[in-house]
């Protein structure tokens, strides 16, 4: 398959990790840079004002979105004094989860873009509004408190996250969920049941047993560029929804594995680049010991008993 198809629902993976288990930088490689409070001034929010647009009345146009990065800033209070901005990017700041957390106030806010920051938590007050949360490259540990009933897309990459925890009743809305670039090793732990995309390149996952989280909806698994070897929990869970799988760069060797996939109803993309196959032809019994489902012992031992039987023929 060519890489065109690697780029699924408007998704483009600009990986910074390279191979598997590659360190990328993460904003907690700067914790020795010394800190110097910098508040975000009136003035200078002001001169970061763009998108004009109808307010949320849709009676009245004003500047809809306040774009303030890369400025070294430890407060953005001052946001708070344009009530009609819908869309904050404050990307690539030295902002902490206080620091941040006085944008819950906002009253229409439905993006907030705070990525390559210095926050250690999701678990922000609840925004009625908020659609968009971007934290990727922060110093977030863990998931579950996170509550927003309006969230659609929530980017938590390059964060420190070993485990999924987020309960559905507090992200009922939730379709797509970005993980790449953690630490996760399993696809164990909870997730929304309203999930449509789940993207969890560059983590550390060897077992895809999924865990008792309902997914359904689930259309998109991106698994790019992680230690999978076998299939067995992709081909006994409940999806039947999935249409996309991403299996580049991983350890994969048999191509008997993916025979486990026609379990899989409405599969039509399948992307398997970069796994270490060994070929078609393989010995009866040569991987016994690296083989762990029934199906594939029985497999093997078919082989051997025609091998058997052939050889007493002759």
């Amino acid at each position: 398959m060519s890489d065109e198809e690697d780029e699924f629902a408007g998704e483009v993976d600009k990986s910074t990790h390279g191979e598997a288990g590659e360190s990328s930088p993460r904003a907690g490689d700067f914790t020795a840079e010394v800190v110097f409070d910098k508040r975000l001034t009136f003035e200078e929010a002001s001169r970061c004002l763009n998108m004009l647009g109808k307010d949320e009345t849709g009676m009245r146009y004003a500047y809809l979105k306040i774009t303030a990065t890369e400025r070294k800033l430890t407060d953005v209070s001052v946001v708070l004094s344009f009530k009609h901005v819908l869309f904050v990017e404050v990307g690539d700041n030295l902002l902490t989860f206080d620091s941040l957390q006085v944008l819950a106030e906002m009253p229409y806010l439905i993006m907030l873009n705070a990525e390559g920051n210095r926050i250690n938590s999701a678990a922000f007050e609840r925004m009625s509004y908020l659609q968009v949360l971007k934290l990727s490259r922060n110093l977030v540990l863990d998931t579950k408190d996170v509550d927003q009933p309006a969230l659609e897309h929530l980017g938590l990459n390059h964060n420190q996250i070993y485990l999924s925890q987020f309960e559905s009743d507090r992200l009922e809305q939730l379709k797509q969920l970005e993980l790449r670039g953690n630490f996760l090793t399993d696809l164990s732990g909870s997730y929304p049941a309203s999930l449509e995309a789940l993207y969890l390149a560059e983590n550390r996952i060897k077992e895809l047993t999924l865990s008792s989280a309902d997914f359904r909806r689930l259309a998109v698994l991106h698994l790019r560029e992680n230690y999978v070897r076998k299939l067995d929990g992709l081909g006994r869970a409940d999806l039947p929804s999935l249409r996309y799988l991403n299996l580049r760069k991983n350890k994969i060797t048999k191509f008997r594995q993916f025979r486990k996939l026609a379990r899989l109803p409405k599969l039509e993309t399948l992307i398997v680049l970069g796994n270490p196959f060994y070929g078609e032809e393989e010995k009866p019994g040569e991987d016994d010991e690296e083989l762990g489902d029934e199906e594939e012992k029985e497999d093997i031992a078919r082989q051997r008993r025609d091998h058997a039987s052939h050889r007493v023929e002759d």
